[in-house]
């Protein structure tokens, strides 16, 4: 059978037929532009037109009934011959899974079978091939006409294989869903648009079509895809071609001619070439098919724009593929597209035949979009369909799509539906981060909100910011006024107010009222108007002209005044006299913390052009401080000082405004104030002496003060100073004097639990690490107490560092999602790299390299806000150590180059150390044994230097197991320098509590013992070291290290004539091989198993007489057991 192209633009090559009946047949086919697979149900000879016009209804309803069960995109078409329906098929067959399931499980799949086609009125196809599953999703394909088979024929198609046991017992369709992971629902709301939409579909099948353009508009996430689907749907059932394109950021004109006259023309070029050859010649830069007319040139992916002559030939391309076929070309995503894009695009629609459908997204800020919509609309065969928000009955029916089984508090679903404002994006990205923070978890069969868990619905500011443009430029003038007063104020208004400030009578004033509430951007609640969401007031703000704010302002705050209200800072700002909005202005500030960067800086601002005192001067420029230094920029915000230079400037300037302002009592406790802060931010940005002058100088204004609440702050500095100069002795002196004075002041909590915080990680670098753990739990729970969420991150973070090197990986982990988990809630996101770093270090340090790089490069890109090179350079040292991990030694070099390159020119012992530690760790994946021994006996010096004792210990441990593997790289043994290390940190590693230092011990024990001649006594001594070895990985979770003993082990069993205890051996270690390979990223498998130690792990399981097969990397549920390593591979259905 010949399957080739369907709907004009993709191929497909056949795999097999899994059915078939009287009427049609079933087929397996995968699409060679892409390799997804799809479900082909195939009339040939096509049907009667009255059994068409049935099998196009068919296929349309399941837009408005549609369930999960279906797959999510699908095609119907037809030609003279035969007709056809393509389901695409997402997710890991049922034919993959069965072999590694237990009999427990294959009774549960049947029993699930069962119950769901019996719940289900839709025929369906039962075929292992056909049937998927993904986490909490069961797909089966729909069939029109009447199913082949009943559900009890599934077995006969699954293969006679013995049950075998599973690693898992998990049944995939009872885990949690993804919701960010979109699956097939019903049209919901959609009563207007549809029937018009149908309409225009169904005229462009007419000769001369009158609405040849169709625009659909609409804001961001409230359906314009879904309503898009259903159009294409409506056209491929009239037989027409539909090609979707959709633009991309920054995608030059020249390649996008190339993309559409590419799909348009596929299958068609040598017809094309033969009946217009000067076109196809025009095109023969853009075209691959036709770039042997240049002698093989081609600039497809270049940015040079299309020559009037190139537009002529593709608009030729177009006319030919019309007449070849019935096209529609559908084009999205345009508020991403270029000008001149664009611009291709607007000449290409208003030149060529063909119709056209776009989806546009109302109040998007692409640069050209709103002329270009403009002068669509001009056109006469132009048509739009605007796509409305839904009515809260019918979003509460999205909701039910959405979740499926839910057993959530009425007041949620409320909370929910008023906070979606009508839009089905919205509520999916506030379910989605609902599901991210742990709020809302999957219960048995259902979704509940977690115990305890506080729930803060907020949605992504990109989303929210397009939602509300869109509808703010559709507001009526007077209800646009009302949005802007009701924004100003920052809290209810009732009717008469609102009716003098507009200058509106009874029924205008209810029509500008109804205007606004039908936006849902206010609400109308007992007679009173508000704006009930803070994001909504920012942006109005933000979008609506000064001029227009002040008059506003002040005509609301003289309203404020006759009610007795008080008047919000910004309105204040805007409308009173300088004195009054400036004493407003620093009493609020005195009240609270620094809210966020960007509110900060528009107070201040304001206030600084108030005309204030100096002392007032220096109060608004030190809160700024504050804010720079807790805050990070916009994205893709340019600037030559970071966040931290702005703040030490921000500081420079109160000082000097201090310095002018008349002497009082408490005016050198002010300046010792700013210069310990000064002399932290100078410490941040590595910059240590003029730290020293800045302590110095707050020092000499306490002197008079013993008492005061400085003298801690003060000590927590200094300590921080010793810290970075190398002083580790002197640090925690300093650090346990603010703790315990001899002078008698106390420290305050906060200040206590930064003390407590600095000195634990000081103590954990000497080794210390139950002392070290005390204190963090103290300061974890005085944070816990007092609410401090900010500060609490990175004691969560330090006190995980502990749990780990004491052996405790799951602790460990816990730890840091709680960390990051909390950084979120607080929106800040210099809190958010350092949550996103510490697990990217320690799945680094696992070998989970797949999910250590997307923390990791989340780090980074948080980091890159805030301008802290010392950060982007300890990131981009773990990312080549990543990198390295993974086997890639181009994208290792590249990352080690951009970490030295932004290392800051000053850094403490530690941060050298573990620079030149971590390039030990690339050298050491790549096996160049000299480097490493270099590296890591320098990073071992550096520690030492300082008293950072553990991590010397550690370096040394790895710089003796280097040299041991030098020595049997160059067959001989091990200098005596390896033994001396290991005899001398016995006993320290013994007494430290650390089961990593015990990991490694063992394993330099183990490989200096291979260099020496393998007597009994040598062979079973090292079998005891690697199984040491082995046992303390499994505690760590350090899935490569118990491959590396296992291997090392079952060699020397091998060597001894033990082949069943070899093979013992490595099939202890499969599980650990498919933790790392489950979790390294797909790119990466070659490079990978290209590794020195997978290279020797893959020879050791074939000389036990095992076979090396790579686990399905189809899906994460495929289980992958050691028994299935002995099964031949289930038969490729080509």
């Amino acid at each position: 059978m010949d399957v080739t192209t369907f709907l004009g633009a993709h191929r497909y090559a056949w795999l097999q037929e899994l059915g078939r009946s009287p009427a049609c047949s079933w087929h397996l086919l995968r699409r060679e532009s892409d390799g997804t697979r799809f479900l082909a149900q195939i009339w040939s000879p096509r049907p009667a037109d009255r059994e068409m016009d049935h099998i196009r209804d068919t296929y349309l309803s399941r837009f408005l009934d549609a369930s999960p069960l279906d797959p999510l995109n699908s095609h119907l078409g037809f030609d003279e011959e035969q007709a056809w329906y393509l389901q695409a098929i997402q997710g890991t067959p049922l034919s993959r899974l069965w072999a590694g399931w237990g009999d427990p499980q294959r009774e549960a799949l049947l029993e699930h079978l069962g119950t769901l086609t019996a719940q289900d009125p839709h025929p369906r196809l039962l075929h292992p091939e056909a049937i998927t599953f993904r986490p909490g999703l069961t797909q089966i394909p729909r069939v029109i006409g009447a199913a082949p088979w009943e559900t009890a024929a599934v077995p006969g198609f699954l293969p006679q294989t013995a049950p075998v046991p599973a690693l898992s017992e998990d049944l995939p369709w009872k885990l949690p869903r993804d919701l960010s992971e979109p699956h097939s629902r019903p049209l919901r709301g959609r009563s207007q648009e549809l029937p018009y939409l149908k309409s225009l579909m169904l005229g462009l099948s007419a000769p001369i079509p009158m609405e040849r353009i169709v625009l659909l508009q609409g804001e961001e996430g409230v359906g314009k895809e879904h309503l898009a689907a259903w159009a294409c749907a409506v056209a491929e059932g009239e037989g027409i071609w539909v090609h979707h394109l959709a633009a991309s950021d920054q995608e030059p004109p020249g390649r996008f001619l190339g993309r559409m006259v590419d799909a348009l023309l596929s299958g068609n070029e040598v017809d094309f070439y033969a009946e217009r050859p000067e076109a196809a010649k025009a095109l023969s830069l853009r075209v691959q098919a036709f770039s042997f007319l240049t002698g093989g040139r081609h600039v497809h992916g270049q940015d040079a724009g299309p020559a009037p002559e190139e537009v002529r030939a593709a608009l030729e391309a177009l006319d030919f593929a019309g007449l070849q076929q019935r096209r529609l070309i559908h084009l999205s995503g345009l508020d991403r597209a270029t000008p001149g894009v664009l611009a291709l695009i607007r000449e290409m629609v208003e030149r060529s035949s063909l119709p056209w459908l776009l989806s546009l997204t109302t109040g998007a800020q692409g640069a050209g979009l709103k002329p270009f919509i403009a002068q669509l609309l001009s056109e006469a065969a132009a048509a739009v369909v605007g796509v409305n928000r839904l009515e809260d009955r019918d979003l509460r029916m999205v909701l039910g799509d959405f979740l499926g089984p839910q057993e959530l508090p009425e007041a949620f679903q409320a909370d929910l539906i008023s906070q979606s404002l009508g839009n089905p994006g919205l509520l999916r990205n506030l379910l989605e981060l609902a599901q991210q923070s742990g709020a809302l978890s999957w219960g048995k069969d259902h979704w509940i909100l977690a115990p305890g868990q506080r729930v803060a619905l907020k949605a992504e500011d990109d989303l929210m910011r397009q939602i509300f443009l869109g509808r703010l430029q559709r507001l009526t003038p007077a209800s646009a006024a009302l949005v802007r007063l009701l924004a100003l104020g920052e809290r209810p208004l009732p009717a008469l107010p609102l009716q003098r400030l507009l200058g509106l009578q009874d029924d205008a004033l209810e029509d500008a009222i109804l205007g606004a509430v039908a936006s849902q951007l206010v609400e109308s609640q007992q007679g009173q108007s508000l704006m009930p969401e803070p994001r909504w007031r920012e942006l109005v703000l933000a979008h609506t002209p000064q001029p227009e704010l002040k008059r506003l302002a002040r005509a609301l705050s003289a309203a404020f005044r006759e009610q007795g209200w008080d008047c919000p800072i910004p309105m204040q700002s805007l409308a009173s006299d300088e004195a009054t909005a400036l004493a407003s202005v620093l009493a609020s500030l005195l009240e609270g913390p620094a809210g966020s960067l960007q509110e900060t800086l528009r107070t201040v601002n304001q206030a600084l052009q108030l005309k204030p005192s100096p002392l007032q001067e220096a109060h608004l420029r030190e809160h700024l401080a504050d804010a720079w230094a807790a805050g990070a920029r916009e994205p893709g915000e340019i600037s030559t000082l970071s966040p931290s230079e702005e703040a030490l400037a921000s500081l420079g300037l109160a000082l000097k405004a201090l310095s002018k302002a008349p002497q009082e009592a408490d005016l050198h406790l002010k300046e010792a104030r700013l210069f310990r802060k000064r002399a932290l931010l100078l410490l941040h940005l590595r910059r240590p002496s003029e730290a020293q002058e800045a302590l110095q100088a707050a020092a000499e204004r306490l002197t008079g003060h013993p008492h005061h609440a400085e003298q801690a702050r003060l000590r927590l500095a200094l300590g921080r100073l010793h810290l970075l100069q190398g002083h580790l002795t002197k640090g925690i002196r300093a650090l346990e004097e603010g703790l315990h004075p001899q002078a008698g002041f106390k420290p305050q909590p906060q200040d206590q639990a930064a003390l407590l915080l600095t000195l634990g990680q000081a103590l954990g670098g000497q080794s210390q690490f139950l002392r070290a753990a005390g204190l963090l739990q103290s300061a974890q729970r005085m944070l816990e107490h007092s609410q401090s969420f900010r500060s609490l991150v990175p004691v969560q973070i330090a006190l995980a560092e502990v749990r780990l090197t004491q052996g405790q990986p799951e602790t460990c982990a816990i730890l840091l999602r709680e960390a990051l988990q909390t950084a979120r809630m607080q929106g800040d996101t210099l809190l958010q790299a350092k949550g996103h770093l510490a697990l990217g270090t320690v799945r680094s340090l696992q070998q989970w390299l797949g999910p250590a790089l997307s923390h990791l490069d989340r780090a980074l890109s948080r980091t890159e806000q805030s301008g802290d090179a010392a950060q982007r350079s300890v990131i981009q040292i773990w990312r080549a150590r990543t990198y390295a991990a993974m086997g890639d030694t181009v994208a290792a070099d590249h990352a080690q180059f951009q970490a030295l390159a932004a290392q800051p020119p000053v850094m403490s012992p530690e941060e050298q150390g573990d620079s030149l530690f971590l390039q030990g760790e690339v050298a050491r994946f790549r096996s160049t044994w000299r480097d490493t021994i270099r590296l890591y006996r320098s990073a071992a010096d550096v520690y030492e230097s300082s008293g950072l004792l553990w991590r010397q210990r550690l370096a040394l441990l790895l710089y003796s197991q280097a040299v041991a593997r030098e020595a049997r790289q160059s067959r001989r043994e091990a200098p005596e320098q390896g033994w001396a290390i290991l005899e001398n940190l016995k006993g320290p590693v013994e007494g430290s509590g650390s089961r990593w230092l015990d990991l490694e011990w063992h394993r330099a024990h183990a490989l200096l013992l291979s260099t020496v001649p393998a007597t009994e006594a040598v062979v079973q001594e090292t079998l005891e070291a690697w199984g040491q070895v082995q046992a303390a990985a499994r505690d760590m979770l350090f899935p490569a290290q118990v491959m590396e003993a296992s291997a090392e082990s079952a060699q020397l069993l091998l060597a001894r004539g033990e082949k069943l205890g070899a093979r013992s051996r490595i099939q202890d270690a499969f599980p650990s091989f498919q933790q790392l390979w489950s979790r390294l990223p797909a790119t990466h498998e070659t490079s990978f198993l290209g590794r020195e130690d997978m290279h020797h792990f893959r020879q050791t399981v074939e000389a036990v007489g095992l076979k090396f097969i790579q686990p399905e990397r189809a899906d994460p549920l495929v289980d992958w057991t050691p028994t299935q390593m002995d099964l031949p591979a289930f038969p490729d259905p080509e």
